[in-house]
């Protein structure tokens, strides 16, 4: 479900999912009642070389 853009609320509130949003221009430094959207977080791995299975390396 895509959320809508919401314009001119806090950046606090606008992460959150209560329905108590506060204008832009409001200076809140913390919310009792802040309940945040969940975040997905991103795994970057490295590149993992491995030989091929068919090839064995001989000396």
């Amino acid at each position: 479900m895509n959320q809508k853009p919401i314009l001119n609320i806090n950046s606090l509130c606008a992460n959150c999912y209560k329905k108590c949003k506060q204008k832009d221009w409001v200076l809140i430094i913390a919310c009792p009642f802040y309940d945040p959207f969940p975040v997905q977080l991103e795994l970057k791995f490295n590149k993992v070389r491995k030989q091929p299975k068919g090839k064995i390396s001989e000396k």
